[in-house]
């Protein structure tokens, strides 16, 4: 729902900079600062104006809304896989570069979390519907605000290089996470292997 959005970024902005402090407090700049507006002018434009366009079409042009959904979720398909595309062929990503421990850890995580969400949603009781709603949610992580972050990190030092590597192959790698769960559900099957499908 928009209110529980629009409270997920505003709360968003206030536990991350502590989490920072808390998790990486030796690594941050004496200098640092949580770039809270840039953040949600960015959650403004590219999340929360697109949400409020969408429920404006679906209540004020409802004969046209089904239409208008499938060439905005076939668009942002579109421009998310140009993402991931350049992410893994733009020279800036080589997935050897640091060995294969690197790239393992980062699809063992994406594949975890991704399973792990459809499992807690089950058990939840949540449909399979909500269920791979919910799981694309939590597999498609925001690798701008990883890349805007990113920058008051570790200035000049080879971590950054390191951090730049996680953050351009996860955004490469993300966007095929979901993709057998979306598959089977629209088959009317179960998005989690060897269950029942739950409408």
């Amino acid at each position: 729902s928009s209110p529980r959005a629009a409270t997920s970024v505003a709360t968003s902005t206030v536990t991350a900079p502590l989490l920072l402090r808390l998790l990486a407090s030796s690594f941050l700049p004496a200098e640092f600062s949580f770039p809270t507006g840039r953040i949600l002018l960015e959650v403004t434009l590219y999340l929360l104006i697109p949400l409020f366009s969408g429920i404006a079409i679906y209540t004020y042009l409802r004969r046209h809304a089904k239409t208008i959904s499938k060439a905005a979720i076939w668009a942002s398909m579109t421009l998310v896989l140009i993402i991931a595309a350049g992410a893994l062929t733009a020279g800036r990503i080589k997935v050897a570069a640091h060995g294969w421990g690197p790239p393992m850890w980062t699809l063992l995580f994406a594949v975890g979390i991704h399973f792990a969400s459809l499992e807690v949603c089950r058990l939840l009781g949540r449909t399979d519907d909500e269920s791979v709603a919910l799981a694309i949610e939590v597999s498609v992580r925001n690798g701008g605000v990883g890349l805007l972050l990113m920058q008051f990190f570790f200035p000049g030092q080879v971590e950054q290089d390191q951090a730049l590597y996680t953050i351009l192959f996860y955004t490469g790698l993300q966007v095929w996470i979901p993709v057998p769960a979306i598959l089977l559900h629209r088959w009317g099957k179960s998005p989690l292997l060897f269950r029942r499908a739950r409408p």
